[in-house]
């Protein structure tokens, strides 16, 4: 009798977690099926619902908050100039830190996941702001580019504590404007001129976006890519093509040099970004050409057909190049 007892409820209880294993797994085809998340479960509302509601809210939120920010810059302009210096630096960096430790503590609430990127941001901004209006009212001169590196300096520390103990992506990305500012103020305290710094802040730029590109903040490599290879595009114009150009006749020739450099990294680093921008340099240096040596002459015609057939083919090349880079898009 107990072991026929027995029985019996192991096959109850086999039976019971058979169709247990089986609700679960049809709750999981029909959540597949209609788009639906735990979320949407939980509230018991359809997820089309939700979406236009939240699209709604998000955007009276973002509209409310760009009118008060609006509200609060237009009364600080106006009492800018009656405010003592104390009262200067409180309500900006004050109000920067009070932003940015929202931010901070926002992170883990899920309700307010959207609203930390954007507070984090702005108590950076109003934070690096705060500590040049400190520099202005108490420092009694010295050279701009030391305070320069003081200002870019602490919020880059700050901001990589942050991202250290966080994880989080935009914090990283802050972090490393925040180092490529003190990058830019110590090189020209140095003396080191405009378009160089450009150029070695975008070689540097480029490595560092490989390098995030291969750890799992990657979501943030792609601007590294974009500013970075925009810094180098621009500053071999004004190096090659504008500023020593003139001393030494003939070197915008090595103008080309540049986009085949992004054009190959683009390649070793599967990223459509440079490939785009290493193409758009190659045709800008193409037209440059075209207007210092071929505008005037006889084979200006010619030189236009010749730059449409290159612009055909280098567009073609590009679209199947930028198709191999299946993965990861970035």
């Amino acid at each position: 009798m107990e072991a026929d007892k027995d029985s019996g409820v192991g096959r109850t209880m086999n039976h019971a977690a058979m169709t247990r294993d089986e609700a679960l797994s049809q709750i999981q085809r029909l959540m597949q099926l209609h788009g639906l998340s735990v979320r949407d479960i939980s509230a018991g509302v359809s997820p089309s619902g939700e979406k236009k509601g939240g699209h709604l809210q998000a955007l009276l939120a973002y509209v409310g908050a760009a009118f008060i920010l609006g509200g609060i810059g237009t009364y600080t302009d106006i009492v800018w100039d009656d405010l003592t210096s104390l009262a200067r630096v409180a309500l900006s960096l004050g109000t920067g830190i009070v932003v940015y430790i929202l931010g901070l503590m926002a992170i883990g609430d899920l309700r307010l996941a959207r609203a930390v990127t954007p507070l984090v941001s702005l108590g950076a901004f109003l934070q690096t702001g705060g500590l040049f209006v400190y520099l202005k009212e108490y420092s009694h001169g010295g050279n701009e580019y030391l305070g320069q590196m003081l200002v870019f300096g602490v919020m880059a520390a700050q901001l990589a504590l942050s991202f250290w103990s966080r994880k989080r992506t935009d914090l990283g990305f802050l972090a490393i404007l925040g180092f490529m500012g003190f990058a830019q103020a110590a090189l020209s305290y140095i003396g080191i001129r405009g378009e160089w710094i450009a150029m070695v802040l975008g070689l540097s730029g480029l490595s560092i976006a490989w390098g995030v590109d291969k750890t799992e903040c990657r979501a943030m490599a792609p601007f590294g890519y974009l500013f970075s290879s925009a810094a180098i595009a621009v500053a071999s114009f004004d190096i090659l093509g504008a500023t020593y150009s003139r001393q030494n006749p003939g070197l915008d020739i090595l103008l080309p040099l540049a986009s085949v450099g992004l054009v190959a990294f683009s390649i070793a680093a599967r990223s459509r970004v440079v490939l785009f921008v290493g193409v758009a340099h190659l045709l800008a240096a193409m037209g440059y050409y075209t207007d210092h040596y071929f505008k005037d002459a006889v084979g200006w015609p010619i030189a236009l057909i010749a730059m449409g057939t290159a612009l055909v083919g280098l567009s073609a090349f590009a679209v199947k190049l930028g198709r191999g880079f299946s993965y990861p898009r970035r």
